[in-house]
């Protein structure tokens, strides 16, 4: 991950990497090593919320507390220190301003 969160460029085309706790739970609902059907229901129940609801989406990703404030390379200095990696931590937040050009008009109001 030092390498590929350093890189900005694969050939030709602009590269990010975006880190998330090791499980998706523990950065969407602050439950950590959950049962396989408890990880199914939630998964579920995130797919319900936010399906069809872009800006929502986009809202939670941005104003999380799990979101690591900073710039992206700040945001990954942070998440190498010490046990940081493994916090209910994630930097995806930044991808919505990082390739906003790819992002529907309608949605950029929000970043």
């Amino acid at each position: 991950m030092n390498l590929l969160s350093t890189t900005n460029q694969i050939s030709t085309i602009n590269y990010r990497a975006y880190y998330f706790c090791c499980n998706l739970d523990h950065v969407l609902y602050d439950e950590a090593n959950l049962e396989s059907r408890l990880k199914v229901d939630y998964a579920y129940d995130f797919q319900d919320e936010y399906f069809d609801n872009e800006i929502g989406f986009i809202n939670f990703m941005l104003n999380s507390d799990f979101a690591v404030n900073g710039e992206y390379k700040d945001t990954w200095n942070f998440l190498k220190e010490e046990l940081n990696s493994l916090g209910r931590y994630s930097n995806f937040h930044l991808f919505f301003n990082d390739f906003c050009e790819y992002i529907k008009d309608e949605y950029r109001d929000v970043l």
